[in-house]
């Protein structure tokens, strides 16, 4: 009797970790399918830019197989994203997981280091239009660089 108490309270304690590791293998063929369709990618794309033979692409698609680690990782390269933003994509928003603390701040950097290249690009633009006068002038003139 204590062994089989045993093995339920084992078991009460793997089933939850295993829920953790299989839940997101669960429509994993149909979790592909919508990033590629997010991504405006056809089967065919996918499984060029993901290094997968066309055949075994629509098999991981269609759900006859069960996509490998290296497979989900070529397909996370492929479709710009990590592993685990495929393995927890939002079937229901069609979306992937939010972000976390850190991936926004990261995100608002990115866009504040966007902002000021394009300021930049805009005054290397300007630059080169006052280039040609300049030159002219011998670097005199009214439009000197400073």
């Amino acid at each position: 009797m204590d062994d089989k108490i045993g093995r339920l309270c084992s078991l009460a304690v793997l089933l939850p970790l295993l829920a953790k590791i299989y839940y997101p293998m669960i429509n994993i063929n149909k979790k592909i399918t919508a990033i590629r369709n997010l991504r405006r990618l056809s089967q065919a794309d996918a499984a060029d830019r993901s290094h997968i033979a066309f055949r075994t692409y629509q098999r991981i698609e269609s759900g006859a197989t069960s996509p490998k680690v290296g497979h989900l990782e070529d397909l996370a390269k492929a479709f710009k994203c990590t592993v685990a933003d495929i393995l927890h994509f939002d079937m229901e928003k069609n979306c992937f997981p939010p972000l976390n603390e850190q991936e926004v701040l990261l995100q608002q950097k990115c866009t504040e280091l966007e902002t000021e290249v394009g300021r930049l690009r805009q005054l290397v633009a300007f630059l080169c239009d006052l280039l040609p006068d300049f030159l002219k002038s011998g670097g005199r003139g009214k439009k000197q660089l400073t």
